[in-house]
């Protein structure tokens, strides 16, 4: 649900299929948490998920021993790589949407002649990543994936409340699609997100990370300003 509104640009009837896609994508990512931890809570019972350090690994150890535990863990790293395909087609999506809107490195805005792909955002992406992985080390890494969910939180809560400021400001614009329950729907996923950044600020794990990723936000802020 958060990729394809990336991407929403270049999505072919955009009024049907955003909608479709959100509500199955997370209709499925529902039931399948909820089948895997139920499997969890079987195979381990409350005891072992609570202390498990590589849950879905122990869980099919469980049952067919190390060999379970190696597929497990090529099943982990294949979804991976999934994550990282999907972020790597959608993240660049805004640099380039950035960029070609005067608000970003033109260069940003450039496609490959023949593929049509935006290169250079794909690239300044991947070094980003790649340098972030560099300066966190190996032991740093978990911290600095928990400490993005604050900056996660921070563009959730803000995406929920503009839809009440856009529907006030402009009241009067076409608006194809309908959401059921607003504003009370975005009004409680906003709050929702809000209550979220206070939980990672209370964090002392996540403050740090969190530091890192608000000074970041506020430098672009000054910047494209």
């Amino acid at each position: 649900w958060q990729q394809v509104l990336w991407m929403g640009g270049e999505v072919r009837e955009p009024e049907r299929n955003l909608p479709r896609a959100i509500l199955g994508g997370v209709l499925v990512v529902v039931l399948v948490y909820l089948a895997a931890n139920w499997a969890y809570l079987d195979l381990l019972g409350h005891a072992g998920v609570a202390g498990a350090k590589t849950l879905a690994a122990d869980a099919v150890a469980s049952v067919y021993a190390e060999p379970g535990r190696r597929a497990v863990a090529l099943a982990v790293a294949i979804s991976a790589l999934g994550v990282l395909n999907a972020q790597l087609l959608t993240g660049p999506r805004l640099l380039f949407a950035l960029a070609r809107d005067k608000r970003f490195f033109p260069i940003l805005g450039r496609v490959h002649a023949t593929r049509g792909t935006p290169v250079p955002a794909i690239g300044l992406l991947s070094a980003t990543a790649v340098i972030l992985l560099l300066a966190a080390g190996a032991d740093g890494i978990d911290r600095l994936l928990t400490g993005v969910v604050l900056v996660d939180a921070i563009f959730f809560a803000l995406t929920g409340m503009a839809s009440l400021v856009l529907i006030r400001r402009y009241p009067h614009r076409e608006r194809p699609v309908r959401m059921p329950g607003f504003p009370w729907v975005p009004a409680a996923f906003g709050l929702a997100e809000l209550g979220v950044v206070v939980g990672a600020w209370l964090d002392p794990e996540v403050r740090g990370a969190a530091f890192i990723g608000i000074a970041w936000m506020r430098s672009e802020e000054r910047r494209v300003g």
